[in-house]
């Protein structure tokens, strides 16, 4: 798909489009999807209208960016649909030239898939509808896109991606069903129609089970699951699913390897820094891995304490930032051990033993640039940048997402966490400030022209950096070939 044959949005509302949480009408919701999700309604929705009017269309298609398969180093074949790579920036003391560390990548269950220009969130979409095509898809099969916790304040996202799967393949049958309707015993009935089920997973667990080495849904064989985490929970309810899980298509098939960031840190470090150093500004973290929590212990005193490094602990499969802990050497051992406490117990009350805490990822904490937004009284903030990859064809396309600031400035002389973590998602569950205030003044969009010059960097070097995502991925995509 090249740029020009980008999918769009339909521009049609509903007369219900303003009682929908304050979801905008930029992104329509036919009625039929409205009624259907209706029964998860009925708490704060967040509102990212405002930044996507701030993101420039015109802007935002120039500085995407597009690699060929011929480019990448396998073939994406079904192993890679959409996900999103985060960057952090820093400059050299000397040169002021810039590089950057690539801080994650998260698969299929990335929020904020409509934080971009209208037109890419098209795209993204179409990446998704376009994995139907990839799936074994018998009669009367399911589509899973969960999230965890009952409340999801993206669960509209969700709808954006079967809407489009529906004006992709206007011959099929898709239905929209979320979980409430599980309970009822018509939920599933056409064999006909391919079912999109959509809501909490803990709603969804009780109704799996594993026959003729398949995953079921009341009976109903899953033929792709959208959300890559979701796989943890189904695994660890059901064993089982390991040994039959080729026959659902999971978007991403990467997850093994980014879900575990020690994983991923490794790959970079040995594999992919190296092969791209040549070509782009990329470069690796130090990093360690515990399997344990008396190893998660050790280890953090031993970099503290004995070695003197500043670094930051990361749960197993984190989410919405909680369980990241910073470290520095001027903590005591009490203070050390405190730290681990909190981070454990924090990630232990978001996943309720649906998912496992360990192994952590333990990474050097890298001083990094600052951004500086005045017209918005924004000044001093640590911040990474998101970068969106979508499948293009038999390749990808790197799409400039947004920049994500500390909700606090930052401090050398404190080593504070709302001045060092730029997760906005966990401070919707903190603050009592309304939700989109909280996005749209944190989250800030790349495809701008303030954004540019609050960043240091030209339209061409965003480009570069679209382009690096995409590579950033491929090799990502690659490291599954080392392991089989």
């Amino acid at each position: 798909m090249s740029s020009k044959d980008t999918p769009v949005l339909e521009s049609h509302t509903h007369p219900f489009a303003s009682a929908f949480q304050d979801w905008t009408s930029d992104i329509p919701i036919a009625m039929d999807s409205f009624v259907a999700m209706a029964p998860l309604f009925g708490y704060a929705l967040v509102d990212r209208s405002g930044i996507r009017k701030g993101q420039d269309p015109e802007l935002a298609r120039n500085l995407g960016c597009q690699v060929p398969g011929s480019e990448l180093p396998t073939l994406l074949a079904d192993q890679f649909f959409y996900g999103s790579v985060d960057m952090m920036m820093t400059r050299d003391p000397q040169t002021g030239e810039a590089a950057f560390y690539v801080v994650e990548v998260n698969g299929s269950n990335a929020a904020g898939l409509t934080d971009v220009a209208l037109p890419d969130v098209a795209r993204i979409a179409d990446s998704v509808a376009a994995s139907l095509q990839y799936a074994d898809l018998p009669p009367g099969a399911v589509i899973l896109n969960s999230y965890t916790g009952d409340k999801n304040i993206n669960v509209h996202e969700r709808v954006t991606l079967f809407e489009r799967m529906r004006s992709r393949y206007p011959d099929r049958r898709l239905r929209l069903v979320s979980t409430p309707a599980l309970e009822t015993p018509e939920a599933l009935q056409e064999d006909d129609t391919l079912f999109v089920v959509t809501g909490p997973i803990s709603h969804i667990l009780p109704h799996l089970q594993i026959q003729n080495q398949r995953l079921h849904l009341q009976s109903r064989p899953v033929a792709i699951i959208i959300n890559d985490l979701t796989v943890d929970r189904i695994q660890k309810a059901l064993p089982a699913f390991e040994s039959c899980r080729d026959r659902t298509l999971v978007l991403n098939r990467i997850h093994p390897v980014t879900n575990l960031k020690a994983r991923t840190y490794e790959a970079l470090s040995h594999r992919i820094v190296p092969a791209l150093t040549p070509h782009f500004p990329l470069r690796a973290f130090s990093y360690w891995r515990a399997d344990t929590r008396p190893e998660l212990e050790a280890l953090a005193l031993q970099l503290t304490q004995g070695e003197k490094r500043s670094v930051v602990l990361k749960p197993f499969s984190s989410s919405v930032g909680l369980g990241i802990a910073f470290l520095t050497p001027e903590m005591s051992k009490d203070d050390v051990l405190k730290q681990v406490d909190t981070s454990i117990a924090e990630a232990e009350e978001r996943y309720q033993g649906t998912s496992d805490l360990f192994p952590y990822t333990v990474c050097e904490f890298v001083e990094t640039s600052l951004c500086h937004f005045p017209e918005r009284g924004l000044m001093n903030r640590k911040f990474d940048l998101r970068f969106f990859v979508v499948r293009d064809g038999d390749g990808l396309y790197g799409i400039p997402g947004v920049i994500k600031l500390a909700s606090q400035e930052y401090d050398t002389a404190s080593f504070h966490r709302e001045g060092l973590q730029t997760n906005t998602m966990r401070l919707t569950q903190a603050k009592k400030t309304p939700m989109h205030e909280i996005f749209e003044t944190l989250i800030q969009p790349i495809s701008n022209p303030n954004s540019l010059k609050a960043l240091g960097l030209s339209a061409q070097e965003v480009q570069h950096l679209s382009r690096m995502a995409c590579h950033v991925v491929g090799h990502l995509v690659n490291e599954l070939n080392r392991d089989s």
